[in-house]
This record gives C-alpha cells, sequence and structure tokens, in this order.
C-alpha cells in the first residue's frame, strides 16, 4: 500500500511539529515502525512547511501512540497518483452527523461533475466521531485551488443540517515521501520487552575501568529497532568515564527497572547483559534526535537477557517467573 488514496480500512495522522522533512524521513525509516500501519507518507505544507505523517492499514487496528485514527466512510476511484494532496479535517458532534455531513456534500459535489485535475478522494471519520478526515488527490495545486474556487465546495456546505463542521486544518501538502513497513525482523526482545523500553527512558549502565574497578551509570538510552540494540547518549559523551571505559575494553551491563505499584507491590526488571562499543560519528543511532543531542554515542549489544516483572504484570512480586535466555 503506497498510494495516499489506497482503499484502506484506516488512516492515520500525527504532526511532528518539524518543517525539516528529511530528518522526519529519517526518524521514520530508523525508528520503531507503527504497529499495524502498511505505509506512512510524509508531507509537507506547500505553505508553512510544516510536517504531517499520513498513515494507512488494510485492517481495522487501533492507532499508535501519538496518531489519530479515522474510518473510511466515502471514496471515489482512484484514477493514478497524485503528487499534491489536500487534507482538510473538520470537528463533529457524533458519527450520525458526520455520516450525514458527508453524504450531503458528495451528493453535491457529485451532481457538479468530475473536477479537471483530480486524482481521487477519501472521506473518513475519526474513532469517536468528534472529527471528519478528507483527502483528495491532484495533478497540481492549481487544480485544486481552481475546485475550491469554483465555489462547489460553499454551496455543498450552506446546504448542510445546522450545527455544521467546524474546520480545522486546511492545508495543501507535497509528497515528500513513502516508506512501506519493513519486513519483520526477529528481535531479541520480547514484544512486552519492547514495550518496557519504550516505556522508560533512564537505565543503569556497567562499565570495567582499565584497571579492574566496576562503575554504574545512570544513563538516557533508546532501543534502536534497526539494529536491535541499546543506544546511550548524553552531554559530554566522549569525555566521559564510561564512554572511555567502553573504548578502552567494551565490557558492560545494562539495566532498566522500576517500581510499577506500591499498592499492590509490582516491580520490574530488565537486566542485559553483553558487549558495547562507542561511535562517535553515528548515523543509524535513535538517541541523538530523541534527547536532541546528536554526538557519540555507546552502543550496548545484549548477548543474556534477564526480565522479570514484564510478562506477568498481574503476579506477585513472590510469584514471577524469571525469564532468562541466551541470544547471541
Amino acid at each position: 500500500m503506497t498510494s495516499l488514496l489506497d482503499h484502506a480500512d484506516s488512516v492515520f495522522l500525527k504532526p511532528t511539529g518539524s518543517t525539516d522533512a528529511a530528518a522526519v524521513l529519517d526518524q521514520v525509516r530508523s525508528g520503531r515502525w507503527p504497529a499495524g500501519v502498511d505505509s506512512v507518507a510524509v508531507l509537507v505544507d506547500v505553505i508553512s512547511g510544516a510536517v504531517v505523517l499520513y498513515g494507512q492499514s488494510s485492517r481495522d487496528v487501533p492507532a499508535p501512540a501519538d496518531w489519530v485514527r479515522y474510518r473510511r466512510h466515502r471514496g471515489t476511484p482512484v484514477l493514478g497518483e497524485a503528487p499534491y494532496f489536500a487534507l482538510n479535517t473538520f470537528d463533529a458532534p457524533d458519527h450520525e452527523s458526520a455520516r450525514r455531513w458527508i453524504d450531503a456534500v458528495q451528493e453535491v459535489e457529485g451532481g457538479a461533475g468530475v473536477p479537471a485535475g483530480i486524482v481521487g478522494a477519501h472521506t473518513n471519520i475519526k474513532d469517536d466521531g468528534t472529527g471528519l478526515l478528507n483527502c483528495s488527490g491532484w495533478l497540481d495545486g492549481g487544480s485544486h485551488a481552481e475546485f475550491v474556487a469554483s465555489g462547489v465546495l460553499a454551496e455543498a456546505f450552506s446546504r448542510l443540517p445546522p450545527p455544521g463542521p467546524a474546520g480545522r486544518v486546511n492545508g495543501g501538502f507535497l509528497v515528500h515521501a513513502t516508506v512501506t513497513a519493513p519486513e519483520p525482523r526477529p528481535s531479541v526482545f520480547t514484544e512486552a520487552e519492547l514495550d518496557y523500553l519504550d516505556g522508560q527512558r533512564l537505565g543503569r549502565l556497567a562499565t570495567v575501568h582499565p584497571d579492574g574497578t566496576l562503575q554504574a551509570n545512570p544513563v538516557d538510552f533508546r532501543h534502536n529497532p534497526a539494529t536491535d540494540t541499546i543506544d546511550i547518549g548524553g552531554y559530554g559523551m566522549a569525555r566521559s568515564r564510561k564512554y572511555r571505559n567502553i573504548a578502552d575494553n567494551g565490557r558492560a551491563a545494562f539495566v532498566v527497572d522500576d517500581i510499577a505499584s506500591y499498592e499492590p507491590w509490582r516491580v520490574r526488571c530488565l537486566d542485559l547483559r553483553g558487549r558495547a562499543e562507542v561511535i562517535e560519528e553515528p548515523t543509524d543511532s535513535v538517541i541523538g534526535s530523541a534527547i536532541g543531542l546528536e554526538g557519540p554515542i555507546i552502543r550496548f549489544h545484549p548477548s543474556r537477557i534477564v526480565s522479570f516483572g514484564i510478562e506477568e504484570a498481574d503476579t506477585e512480586a513472590h510469584e514471577l517467573t524469571v525469564n532468562a535466555r541466551t541470544v547471541a
């Protein structure tokens, strides 16, 4: 599914707050892929330069974190690929009103004939019925502007029963790139462990001095799905003792743990043993963009994983099963 006009069951929107389409595209390609989404398009607003992510799925899947999901209601035949897209979102009070408005608008538009330069369109309803999303594809921005100026939309909206939808976003977008879901690759971590890592920010890294002395430090980290490693970054990383320890011998261990609940008592822990390396100029790291601090990193490669309290969230602490395994 690579066209933004494919007949998807679900479509998703995510404003990025960025105007750097290339950087956003790198994050899409290197970050953890949003579960259940078949394709993600990086769209750039032709006026503001704001970057929006637009996802599609052929299945009925929930919205990934920080995305908004809409369900397909009506669409037109797709006549080809479109380099220019108009995205319009509207507020609505409920599902029934949203469906009634969409049907009324499309009845007027259908009677006016096919606009010049349009490739296709579809209208979608937000999960809770409080919003609409219209996506139309065009050969160019001029064709869309001529359609808006024709007054067809104004007439359609004038016929809608009150209170009528309230427009929130009206933008024209150019397609910077479209990325399809990568082929699944097995991870050394379970899905529950990956979710746990994604929800944590602070870990503890143990390293070894050249003289054998042990050292432990709290560190900022992210799981890197492209390398299936733990990437560790921070201010002044290359000058730190831990960085120099890793450069000297590569010996390390890494722990992420927390107390999920005091009553009842619930603890979670992911204890990793393995090796680490220093990377002075990383090209595939996820930690730099995540913390807004590019530069040298420590990359931890797990060889043995010991976890508890993560797969069994509702189990008494003293009854937890330890999931210990060698992975490399």
